[in-house]
């Protein structure tokens, strides 16, 4: 999809020439891969559309967008995730473990137990410290059947704005010869130029042995005005507002939903929303 002005007529035309050249409306289609959900939106995603994940921290929102981009990708059709909470090897273990699932039926087939595989000090292949998680093996040789199809960009709330999706998406586009479908986890964090600098801030781990929590330093500025005036585009990863993952086929860059000033809160801030000057951000999505 490009960011063309076209007239009804111009469209008209792209239709009339689409349908006498035989190209089925398949190809317009994203099926999800949910027998009991597709049914219910139509067959499945629509190529231009957007498509909103909302919920709290921790219900599973990451987990599902990972399952429809492996169901995708299983098809023979290309996805760009943009992940700015999970490296990609952490997606990685996700797969593994849902195609673990799926082959053993004894419950074995845990993340923690892949998570555990992957970090263990022991030496050996992959393929040899998977030996120990039932179906894991098998599940690791279909990750590798689909693979090449599923593009992972690690990115950062500082430096991927919209220019940079919309740079990564055509470089997919033209490398495979098909739009691919695109996810955005999460939507709060993407870099929005001249808007609130929320994200713009060094970024850190704190590590004591294994990975410790991520934890982010900042300074009171338009973020915490924006929040006080009830903008719904910038939420506090630690409230129990929804965070929300951006799903769909040839996603373009633009503004935030929601972006726009709601009414001004004029005096002090409420106890809830004070600024802190240094806060965790859960890893769980």
């Amino acid at each position: 999809m490009e960011d063309n002005l076209l007239t009804i007529g111009a469209t008209l035309a792209s239709a009339e020439e689409r349908l006498r050249s035989g190209r089925h409306a398949a190809e317009r289609m994203w099926p999800t891969g949910f027998s009991d959900s597709d049914p219910m939106i139509g067959g499945g995603l629509r190529s231009g559309g957007l498509v909103l994940l909302a919920g709290p921290h921790g219900l599973g929102k990451t987990t599902f967008a990972v399952q429809i981009c492996r169901n995708v990708v299983r098809t023979g059709r290309p996805v760009v995730y943009f992940s700015y909470e999970h490296e990609a090897e952490d997606l990685f273990q996700k797969l593994l473990a849902m195609e673990s699932g799926e082959i053993d039926a004894s419950s074995r087939a845990r993340l923690t137990e892949i998570r555990d595989a992957f970090e263990g000090d022991r030496g050996g292949t992959l393929d040899e410290r998977l030996r120990v998680v039932p179906g894991a093996v098998r599940a690791l040789a279909n990750v590798r059947t689909y693979a090449e199809l599923l593009y992972v960009h690690r990115s950062t709330g500082s430096r991927t704005d919209t220019a940079t999706i919309r740079k990564h998406i055509r470089a997919v586009r033209d490398e495979t010869g098909v739009m691919p479908m695109v996810v955005v986890d999460y939507l709060q964090k993407v870099l929005v130029p001249n808007g609130p600098a929320e994200e713009n801030e060094a970024e850190h781990h704190d590590r004591g042995g294994a990975q410790g929590p991520r934890h982010r330093h900042r300074r009171p500025g338009a973020g915490d005005r924006r929040r006080r005036e009830g903008g719904p585009a910038v939420r506090d990863p630690d409230a129990d507002a929804p965070s929300a993952r951006l799903l769909g086929p040839g996603l373009r860059g633009g503004r935030r939903p929601g972006a726009q000033q709601q009414g001004r809160h004029r005096g002090p801030p409420p106890p809830d929303v004070r600024p802190r000057e240094h806060r965790a951000v859960p890893a769980s999505g």
